[in-house]
């Protein structure tokens, strides 16, 4: 966090829901958007919350924060809100509970907190197309390198996925990462190899051009099966030898 500059928003997952997280960007001159577990919420609030809303909260540290590790005055505290939200469609919405220091409206704090979800896209596009949820390297220096290849390769996909959508009127995560990659790593060697730059030039638009169809479809329904955890894997029995 201290690697952050001055006036920036921390928003967090559950797992950085928790005092610490929350003393330490008001120390550090940060906003703050941090999702709570519903056993949280209902301690800060000291009761059950059966009402949408945003509550006024002041958050101190309890005897369990930070065990042996606290590095905060005993009477330590966080003002903020305690907004509760039921997000989702029909009968599947859940509660969503999260503590802010912003002064937005509530919608405006639950759609900020929404706009994480593109994180989790940009890791699984590293992880799963650009192929980082192994590395092959040995070696601290290899790993480094082909952390920065891979990197570099994600911004270049994503930078003429960002010229397609302005050529399309559209936002980019309207656009599929995978097609687009895909058109990137075949056509652009045609780009490097192009002799002169007004032919590389037209052999980059052609990519930005092919990449602005890559449009993403769109769901008016929910998946027609739940998401399920992958469970551990089980050994096959021990076939035990006939007695003759």
């Amino acid at each position: 966090m201290q690697h952050v500059p001055v006036g920036s928003v921390m928003v967090e997952d559950r797992n950085f829901g928790i005092f610490s997280t929350a003393y330490g960007a008001q120390q550090r001159g940060h906003g703050a958007v941090l999702r709570l577990t519903a056993v949280r919420a209902k301690a800060l609030m000291g009761g059950p919350i059966s009402n949408p809303g945003a509550y006024p909260v002041c958050w101190r540290a309890s005897r369990w924060d930070g065990n042996k590790q606290r590095d905060w005055p005993a009477d330590a505290s966080v003002e903020g809100r305690l907004i509760a939200a039921r997000v989702g469609r029909g009968k599947h919405q859940q509660w969503l509970y999260l503590f802010t220091t912003l002064s937005l409206s509530a919608q405006e704090v639950v759609e900020l907190y929404g706009r994480r979800w593109s994180i989790e896209t940009d890791l699984r596009s590293l992880k799963q197309t650009v192929r980082l949820q192994r590395i092959s390297a040995h070696s601290a220096d290899r790993m480094e390198k082909e952390l920065l290849v891979a990197v570099m390769a994600y911004n270049l996909v994503r930078a003429i996925m960002f010229q397609a959508a302005q050529r399309a009127r559209i936002d980019p995560r309207q656009l599929s990462f995978t097609y687009a990659s895909n058109i990137v790593l075949d056509g652009y060697p045609k780009v490097l190899a192009a002799p002169t730059a007004i032919q590389q030039q037209q052999e980059l638009e052609y990519i930005i051009d092919l990449v602005a169809r890559c449009r993403l479809p769109k769901r008016t329904k929910r998946r027609s099966y739940p998401r399920q955890v992958w469970g551990r894997g089980y050994r096959f029995p021990i076939r035990r030898r006939e007695k003759n």
